[in-house]
């Protein structure tokens, strides 16, 4: 399993599109960028696809792909406004739910 710990930017971003469209990972070997600036938060390419992975208090959740989520930037903000709601003890799958359909931190 190829794994790094980067401060995830455009380049690592980059890279992960082109492995995600050549399918150069699999689900047994992927690629993962853990991201030395936001804890937990890593960038995962298994098979045709990149996501956005956030590991906190024992639980991993999917943030968004590429699609959703197109900065390292961005991913970060969701990150931390996903920890809030795990700390206030709000429901993390229906709050990623509502910012994958579009919703802001407020909204959903």
């Amino acid at each position: 399993m190829p794994s790094h710990r980067a401060n995830i930017g455009p380049d690592e971003v980059r890279e992960a599109k082109a492995a995600a469209a050549a399918s150069t990972y699999t689900s047994r070997d992927p690629l993962i960028f853990a991201d030395n600036i936001e804890r937990g938060l890593s960038l995962r390419v298994q098979g045709g696809a990149a996501s956005w992975i956030l590991k906190f208090r024992g639980m991993t959740r999917t943030l968004g792909n590429l699609t959703e989520i197109r900065t390292a930037t961005t991913a970060r903000e969701v990150a931390a406004q996903a920890r809030a709601v795990i700390r206030d003890r709000g429901n993390l799958d229906v709050y990623l739910t509502a910012r994958r359909a579009g919703s802001d931190h407020g909204t959903a």
